[in-house]
């Protein structure tokens, strides 16, 4: 009884392998069933960050977006302000040319009023002059004029 012949090993090799292909197919079907599994799972994670990504992403436009829309609205304000100050100063430097204008006419006037001042002085100290002159010449020579006392003669030269 201890003895195997060889068909009944033959048949338990059979059974083995077959049990064993048997096995070896369901490790390879839940091998493929897992690496399935783990591709969808891999695929969702993919989806969800992508979503997460894009969510994230219009996020920051939107954000974006509003800040752009501050600074647009602080820089135009800031700009306004800086072309009603370029008017200002615009004004501000015309009447400053007009100003200068009139002083300068001023400037003129006055040095045409001391022209005048001067050219009076002078006309007032030649006039003076001519008439110290004139009254000099109308006036007798010493020569003809005789003193009320004569003149004592020293002798003795």
């Amino acid at each position: 009884m201890n003895d195997i012949t060889r068909e009944e090993l033959s048949s338990t090799l059979s059974a083995i392998e077959e049990r064993m292909d048997k096995r070896v197919e369901r490790i390879e079907k839940e091998t493929d069933r897992r690496s399935e599994e783990f591709r969808k799972e891999i695929s969702l994670r993919d989806d969800t960050i992508r979503r997460e990504l894009d969510l994230r992403r219009e996020s920051f436009l939107a954000e974006q977006a509003i800040r752009d829309q501050a600074w647009e609205a602080k820089f135009s304000g800031f700009l306004s302000t800086q072309a009603e100050r370029d008017k200002r100063l615009d004004e501000s430097v015309s009447g400053i040319r007009t100003d200068l204008t009139r002083l300068g006419s001023l400037k003129l006037n006055i040095w045409g009023a001391m022209l005048t001042a001067v050219g009076v002085g002078l006309a007032v100290a030649a006039l003076s002059v001519s008439f110290y002159q004139t009254g000099k010449a109308d006036k007798p020579s010493a020569e003809t004029v005789r003193p009320a006392i004569p003149p004592t003669v020293k002798s003795g030269s």
